[in-house]
């Protein structure tokens, strides 16, 4: 079994950030936070990695505007901006538990994936992201030849 690495850049000054608010603010919420970070989701299997990562809401149309994947032979990047919705004319906020904003998650791959064959998909607010492993680090039985 491998061990993931897993790191977002500014965890530390997020965590402070929403220690600060929480002093100031009595809920601990800030509606105009900017502090994002969508849930996600790990697996692995002998041929390869699963990251699912949850963005409910978005259309597919915000999703390819808005969310961007980029890997290498080791890492998985995938940083974008989830907005609010535009209200109507007639229509204010009265509660508003939704985070906003710009999220970064980068992911380290310690067995290496074939970054020329990942492929991704999103589907009922799920991000869904398939990592082959890289071929040379697949497992495979060898048979071994007698006589």
């Amino acid at each position: 079994m491998s061990i993931l690495k897993w790191t977002t850049p500014f965890d530390e000054m997020s965590l402070l950030r929403r220690e600060l608010e929480g002093l100031l603010n009595t809920s601990g919420y800030s509606p105009n936070s900017t502090d994002f970070s969508p849930p996600v989701e790990v697996t692995e299997t002998e041929a390869g990695y699963r990251v699912r990562m949850l963005l409910p809401g978005l259309s597919a149309e915000q999703i390819s505007e808005h969310v961007h994947l980029d890997a290498t032979p080791k890492t998985l990047a995938v940083s974008g901006e989830v907005r609010p919705r535009e209200l109507q004319p007639n229509e204010k906020v009265l509660v508003n538990q939704f985070r906003y904003g710009q999220f970064f998650k980068q992911l380290s791959f310690p067995d290496g994936v074939d970054h020329e064959r990942i492929e991704a998909a999103y589907k009922n607010g799920v991000l869904e992201i398939s990592l082959p492993k890289a071929l040379a680090i697949q497992k495979r039985s060898i048979q071994i030849q007698t006589g």
